[in-house]
């Protein structure tokens, strides 16, 4: 389960909430059901990390001192960045809970030789720690310290390295600011990077965790598995013969990515058949902006899958393209875009407004209003139609909603996912790793807070959901993106 949908969860259980009684006539309170809801969610926050070999490695690898200068930086940014104000003692209590969760869950000792024992002395020691809280002076860095050196010492005699407390400590304090605040890995910061940038190594498969396999969303042009003949709807089986079945979105990247000019061998699924097909890993140029063509003699079409720093450049590319292809309407598919870059977000938007406000950025210290206009944007007038989904998000929820409110653009399909918050990205030298810290909060045009709502589209497509967990979600994927897809055939009735 993700983050965002443990989250989900999460506050529905909270709704729910009320007293009831045990077997044993004990009452179930509030509060012992919001500490196990915080037990679950540590333990979910260590799994996804430690499917990540790289974490191992980081622990392994860092000084005592650079740990030390990490977690007083991670802290100082909270302080300096976080968009709103939080409880520092709050969010320590809850980070000594996730460590000591940590001490009790498989995953994260497998990598490391250490005693049971030692785990005992660990959650003892943590207990205390926990229980000394109340006498903690209010964001007084300083005191943590000697808290931290008995961990040190037992981390040590029991087998782990004197950083693993610390660092284990700067990843829980970020896990629990909300959301989507965490600390990248070094292979996810490398990986966000890489994606950000528009190129990575790799196979060139976008994937969806549907079902108990892993299915092919979308395939790269011109990469590795595009000139293997995979294709989407393809269920992915195995690779290098480990299966992939029930296995998360992290451990499913490891065994795909590796150094250049490696190779991998991967078994599929199509309907009833089953094939394998060996590729080479390779440097994938990813664009954001795909699948441009005509859809008639005067509509274009462009699915733009997420913002990276270029999809303004390659939208403006694309809509040259179709407009001489004779496109006189542009239909914009931006179903299961997750969002990037806000200010490539802005961008896109440019090309289509020339005036007026595109977005408000709310910080802790002041608020940013965005604009249209300016010499480097053509301003285009086609005809506009956005198709949106519930994974329709974050700056991707930036660019529809601007154009929704300047009614430059008809929104079709379903309510969005709604995430009205920024992250910003700070690099933790010389661990290797970075810091996602939510610090800004932003409104469209209109000023309406759809942050955990979602946009609701003009025309609402309930019907036309994208078909993952039935048994002809195969077949549905390849037509997904067709004309005959129902979602496109209202968007083009429309810009007829």
């Amino acid at each position: 389960m993700s983050r965002q949908l443990w989250d989900t969860a999460e506050r529905y259980f909270q709704q729910a909430m009320v007293a009831g009684e045990t077997t044993t006539g004990e009452t179930i309170t509030g509060k012992y059901i919001h500490e196990r809801l915080q037990w679950c969610r540590a333990n979910l926050s260590l799994e996804e990390r430690y499917h990540d070999d790289s974490v191992a490695r980081q622990i392994q690898s860092i000084t005592p001192e650079q740990a030390r200068t990490l977690l007083s930086r991670t802290i100082t940014l909270i302080q300096e960045n976080y968009y709103q104000t939080f409880d520092f003692k709050g969010l320590l209590a809850k980070s000594l809970l996730q460590l000591q969760a940590a001490t009790e869950n498989p995953q994260v000792f497998r990598q490391y030789p250490v005693s049971d024992q030692s785990l005992t002395q660990l959650r003892h020691q943590i207990k205390i720690l926990r229980g000394r809280l109340l006498n903690l002076p209010e964001n007084d860095i300083a005191s943590l310290e000697p808290m931290l050196n008995s961990l040190r010492n037992i981390s040590v005699d029991g087998g782990l390295t004197e950083s693993w407390p610390t660092l284990e400590l700067a990843y829980a304090l970020t896990d629990n600011l909300d959301t989507y605040s965490y600390m990248l890995s070094p292979s996810r910061y490398c990986a966000l990077r890489d994606r950000l940038s528009g190129s990575y190594v790799g196979t060139g498969l976008d994937l969806i965790l549907a079902g108990e396999y892993p299915l092919v969303f979308d395939v790269v042009d011109d990469s590795p598995v595009w000139k293997a003949g995979v294709e989407p709807g393809d269920l992915i089986l195995a690779v290098d013969g480990i299966e992939c079945k029930n296995k998360t979105d992290g451990e499913i990247s490891k065994l795909l990515t590796g150094e250049t000019r490696t190779s991998t061998n991967i078994m599929l699924q199509r309907d009833q058949k089953v094939f394998s097909v060996s590729i080479s890993r390779t440097m994938i140029a990813s664009p954001s902006v795909r699948y441009i063509r005509m859809l008639n003699e005067q509509t274009g079409f462009m699915r733009v899958a997420n913002f990276d720093h270029d999809t303004a450049l390659e939208m403006r590319r694309g809509i040259e393209k179709l407009r001489r292809l004779g496109a006189k309407s542009l239909l914009i598919d931006l179903r299961s875009n997750g969002g990037g870059v806000m200010t490539s977000a802005i961008d896109a938007v440019r090309l289509f407004i020339d005036s007026g406000t595109i977005v408000t950025v709310q910080t802790a210290d002041e608020t940013i209003k965005y604009t249209a206009g300016g010499d480097n944007f053509t301003c285009y007038r086609l005809p506009l139609v956005l198709l949106v989904d519930e994974k329709t998000a974050s700056a991707a929820e930036i660019f529809v909603a601007a154009l929704q409110d300047h009614r430059r653009a008809v929104v079709i399909g379903k309510k969005t996912l709604g995430k009205a918050v920024v992250q910003t990205i700070f690099n933790l030298k010389p661990a290797r790793s970075a810091l996602c810290i939510t610090t800004a909060k932003y409104f469209p045009p209109n000023k309406y807070d759809f942050h955990q709502k979602g946009l609701t589209p003009d025309i609402t497509l309930e019907k036309d959901p994208l078909p993952l967990l039935d048994d002809t979600r195969q077949q549905n994927m390849k037509s997904y993106l067709s004309p005959e897809n129902t979602a496109i055939k209202v968007a083009v009735n429309i810009l007829h």
